[in-house]
């Protein structure tokens, strides 16, 4: 079931058993640090993708979309004012 099924499931769940008492509760997941958010990692994967590209593809996207790449995975998991990667 999707992330919005299951909070859709429990807001209605939460209103039917409301007259009876029962509070319902949604506990939702934040984002969790794993190696698919880590800086480095994620250099390094768009790093491995970026030499496999031919030198038209690379000059179609540019330098600037390869760094936005390489920042991706820094953004996600850190706050929005902190200064890193251009953010």
């Amino acid at each position: 079931m999707a992330k919005y099924g299951v909070q859709a499931y429990n807001d209605a769940i939460r209103m039917e058993l409301e007259m009876f008492g029962v509070k319902c509760c949604l506990l939702e997941p934040g984002i969790f640090h794993t190696g698919l958010i880590d800086e480095e990692a994620m250099r390094q994967r768009v790093e491995s993708v970026w030499k496999g590209l031919s030198g038209e593809v690379k000059r179609e996207y540019g330098e600037e979309y390869k760094e936005n790449c390489e920042c991706f995975g820094y953004r996600i998991g850190n706050e929005p004012d902190d200064r890193r990667c251009g953010v």
